[in-house]
């Protein structure tokens, strides 16, 4: 996960460091102790930075907490987000700290001028599954004409893979897309 974040945000043109936080804290005989905490990803273009916390899963509280720590002591007030593969809506937490899913990025971007992603449907394996809207094409259903849906799932096989996989409905630049066989009108699901 972290080279996906790493090559996003040079191409970005960001500079990307890692960094340390210095904690000193007093423990119980009074002695003062010295922790360091990394910041994964400390990202700088011209004037802006930005401090990135990469946590494969979150699964519970005191997880959050830890990931949280090292960017609520950097002590500015540069942009701070943490980014997980959980299945979570993109927020800001009452700290300032953004929270976000690692794909979050590929929702509403087009591929191959054609799909143009959703939803993220599921991660797992060696997969992402989107749903998206083909662009290209129109279902007519009497009066309204509607664009399908299709799974777009971006993975790590070869193309010929992807093909094997899918049959002949494989499109393979970007992944491995399949028909959905329902849609929605005005909120109703149709077959």
């Amino acid at each position: 996960m972290e080279n996906i974040i790493y090559n996003h945000l040079t191409g970005k043109g960001y500079k990307v460091d890692v960094g340390c936080v210095t904690l000193y804290q007093k423990d119980d005989e009074g002695k003062t102790t010295r922790t360091t905490l990394e910041v994964d990803f400390v990202c700088n273009r011209g004037s802006e930075r930005v401090y990135i916390q990469s946590a494969y899963s979150l699964p519970d509280e005191d997880k959050q907490k830890q990931e949280q720590r090292s960017l609520t002591l950097t002590d500015d007030s540069f942009t701070k987000i943490i980014i997980t593969t959980d299945d979570i809506p993109t927020h800001t937490m009452p700290n300032g700290i953004i929270m976000m899913n690692v794909f979050d990025k590929y929702v509403g971007q087009v591929f191959d001028n054609r799909y143009k992603i959703t939803k993220i449907l599921g991660v797992g394996g060696m997969a992402v599954v989107f749903l998206a809207q083909d662009l290209l094409a129109f279902l007519d259903i009497g009066k309204h004409a509607v664009q399908p849906l299709v799974a777009v799932g971006i993975n790590s096989f070869r193309s010929d893979q992807a093909e094997n996989i899918a049959g002949n409905n494989a499109y393979s630049m970007h992944g491995v897309i399949h028909g959905v066989e329902q849609f929605r009108i005005a909120g109703k699901r149709h077959r």
